[in-house]
C-alpha cells in the first residue's frame, strides 16, 4: 500500500510502532499488550493520504483486515481529558516514540479510551477501580463488562505471580 501511495513507512505507521511499555514497567507488558492489541494494529493516516488510502482499501482485496484512523494535526484538542495520573495509570507505564508527529494524537486516545488503573490485587480491582487491569490481563471496563484474552496471538504469554 505504501508503494502505491508514494508514502514512507514513517508517514503511515501502525500505532504499535510508536508506543511501548517503559523498561521499568515490564512486569505489566503482557497485560498492557492485551488491552492495547487492537489499538496497536491501527494505521495512523495523515489527512494528505486519507483519500488515497480510502481508494486503495476500497479497490483492493487486502486478504485481511485493516483498521485506520484519520489523523489531522490540531492545536486545540477539544476532547482531551487528562485521564488518571496516579502511579497506577496505564498511560504512565507507556512511552511514546520521541519525535513522532502523532504524539498528542496518541496521548489523547490512550488517555480517553484506555484510562485503566493497573492494580496489584483483586481487592483493588473489585472495589477501587472503574476501569481496571490486573497483571494477568483481566480487564474491567465501565458498566460491569469484564474480559480476559489468553489466545497466543494476543499475548507473549508471560507468567505473572499475583
Amino acid at each position: 500500500m505504501l508503494e502505491a501511495l508514494g508514502a514512507q513507512k514513517e508517514e503511515i505507521p501502525f500505532v504499535g510502532e510508536l508506543v511501548r511499555v517503559r523498561e521499568d514497567e515490564m512486569e505489566w507488558e503482557s497485560a498492557i499488550e492485551k488491552v492495547l492489541h487492537n489499538f496497536a494494529l491501527r494505521l495512523v493516516v495523515p489527512a494528505k493520504y486519507y483519500s488515497k488510502v480510502n481508494q486503495y482499501v476500497n479497490n483492493n482485496d487486502l486478504r485481511g483486515r485493516v483498521r485506520y484512523d484519520k489523523y489531522e494535526d490540531q492545536d486545540d484538542h477539544k476532547n482531551f481529558r487528562t485521564g488518571s495520573d496516579s502511579d497506577k495509570a496505564l498511560f504512565g507505564k507507556l512511552e511514546i516514540k520521541p519525535g513522532t508527529p502523532y504524539r498528542k494524537w496518541i496521548e489523547e486516545r490512550l488517555r480517553n479510551q484506555f484510562n485503566f488503573d493497573c492494580v496489584d490485587n483483586l481487592t483493588e480491582f473489585d472495589l477501587y477501580t472503574e476501569m481496571g487491569l490486573t497483571r494477568s490481563g483481566l480487564i474491567k471496563f465501565k458498566k460491569g463488562r469484564h474480559e480476559k484474552d489468553d489466545r497466543p496471538h494476543v499475548s507473549r504469554k508471560v507468567n505473572h505471580v499475583s
